[in-house]
């Protein structure tokens, strides 16, 4: 094969791999008022709307990103960590008139707003404001773009953000200050026990699960974990609760008897739920053994 063909053949596959003539992003939220620091949960949609298969290949190059205008005019531009590309979808074929997607959180992103730097804690958050906000991904694709207002928190909302941003500020890795961690630890809990109306109640919860794992304890709040299932079962974080409530069933409610027990009946009663789906996951994994 000559030179000439070969420099041919490589430059179609790289304009091949970045096609994707047929294949519109769609970029949406929930609703478009949130609070500073509220779970701002994005769905991506990739759209095959031709009569032929198509594809979206594994992006060498890094080059998907989310990219917000922010209430100074100012551009953020977002890839995420390495190995952990947001909105990544890797290799997908997608069939004709047919979509795929991902669903990630966007104030977990963008750490110039993080109120602190504290390690294993406190996700990023948008402060108050309006943003434009749309996503990329390799040169040719680029999504709608949405807008989101972020207000300020009053009332029992303010009050709780505030004890959320003091645990958000302690330092959980400082060497010589392991009590701190189980004082992060009460702080999401004191939420998760008495302010149960609030909209970081959810958030509160998860975090109170996360530092409980962190310290490798085998018990977190049953009740609590059962309320967060009952009232979130289609949450972005009720799989870490129920393996968390499994856990705590199987040490300190009777053994695995019990804790599938409980699994039949989230399957039973939760059958057009993401936690369903999860609870019949772990009758087979049992990762709540681990």
């Amino acid at each position: 094969m000559c030179k000439s063909i070969r420099i041919i053949l490589i430059s179609l596959f790289f304009l091949s791999g970045y096609s994707y003539s047929e294949i519109e992003i769609k970029i949406s939220v929930d609703k478009n008022e949130y609070l500073e620091g509220e779970n701002i949960i994005c769905n991506l949609s990739f759209i095959n709307n031709s009569d032929s298969p198509d594809s979206l290949d594994y992006d060498k190059f890094g080059l998907y990103y989310i990219k917000i205008k922010s209430p100074e005019n100012k551009e953020i531009q977002y890839t995420g960590g390495f190995g952990c590309w947001v909105g990544s979808v890797g290799y997908r074929k997608i069939k004709p008139h047919d979509s795929t997607g991902s669903t990630f959180i966007l104030n977990n992103l963008f750490v110039d707003k993080v109120v602190s730097l504290s390690v294993n804690s406190a996700p990023g958050f948008l402060t108050n404001g309006f943003y434009v906000v749309k996503y990329n991904y390799g040169e040719r694709l680029t999504s709608n773009e949405i807008m989101i207002n972020i207000n300020q928190p009053t009332g029992l909302d303010g009050l709780v953000f505030e004890k959320l941003i003091t645990a958000y500020k302690i330092n959980d890795m400082k060497h010589g200050t392991v009590d701190s961690i189980f004082v992060k630890k009460e702080n999401y809990y004191e939420i998760a026990l008495g302010y149960t109306e609030s909209i970081y109640w959810e958030e509160a919860v998860y975090r109170y699960n996360q530092e409980c794992n962190w310290l490798n304890l085998a018990y977190t709040d049953i009740n609590v974990n059962k309320a967060f299932i009952k009232r979130f079962p289609n949450s972005i974080y009720v799989s870490h609760i129920l393996i968390n409530l499994c856990q705590s069933i199987y040490h300190y409610q009777g053994g695995e008897q019990a804790v599938t027990l409980c699994l039949d009946d989230l399957i039973e009663n939760y059958k057009n739920y993401d936690v369903s789906v999860y609870a019949k996951e772990q009758l087979l994994k049992k990762d709540y053994l681990k």
